[in-house]
């Protein structure tokens, strides 16, 4: 249930433990720790979760519903955040020969 993004609340009320916090230590009892979340399974989850967000904000934009259009620009970002498509680009520009052709034509020129 956490794995889908159900609080340790949520979890604790449909195994019927009172809390919470119950909830993960009987989580922590059985595994010996709280487990982690794969990274690349949770991307996984994310992706999904941004694919039916994305098409209902889609259906929203074309219903003109106030605040679709930011909801999906926002949506649009954060899943471009989460494929690293956002990362900072390098262009690396080779300078150094261009400056040596142009001093080798400044001395032939005699300047």
């Amino acid at each position: 249930m956490r794995l889908g993004g159900a609080t340790w609340r949520q979890c604790a009320e449909v195994v019927g433990l009172s809390s919470g916090q119950n909830a993960m230590r009987a989580v922590r009892s059985v595994y010996g720790e709280v487990p982690e979340i794969d990274r690349e399974e949770m991307r996984h989850l994310w992706r999904e979760r941004t694919e039916v967000l994305w098409r209902q904000a889609l259906k929203d934009v074309h219903q003109g519903k106030q605040g679709a259009m930011v909801a999906a620009v926002k949506l649009a970002g954060f899943a471009a955040y989460l494929d690293g498509l956002g990362a900072p680009q390098r262009i690396d520009v080779g300078v150094m020969h261009v400056l040596a052709d142009l001093d080798a034509l400044m001395r032939e020129e005699g300047l």
